[in-house]
């Protein structure tokens, strides 16, 4: 059985980003999210792509709009656990 590429495993560790599974469940763009999030497309994208974590005051933010009071525990998690070469 052959290995499953770390391209592969990046792709299936972003899937299973936390903000990015709300926002699929809710069939939202990347657009619409951002602006029910109050948020520029571009950091909302860098946040579900994991190259970067939202401060205090948009993790709150995020918690209110999407009612996920264990969304930045998972988020975490998800983090934690980024694919390794």
């Amino acid at each position: 059985m052959e290995e499953e590429s770390l391209k592969d495993r990046l792709i299936a560790w972003e899937a299973q980003m936390p903000l990015r599974i709300w926002r699929k469940e809710h069939d939202l763009s990347l657009r619409r999210a951002a602006a029910v999030l109050g948020v520029n497309i571009y950091t909302l994208q860098s946040w579900e792509q994991g190259g970067a974590f939202p401060d205090l005051p948009n993790q709150a933010r995020l918690v209110r709009d999407t009612g996920d009071a264990d969304l930045i525990t998972r988020w975490r998690a998800w983090a934690n656990a980024t694919p390794k070469p």
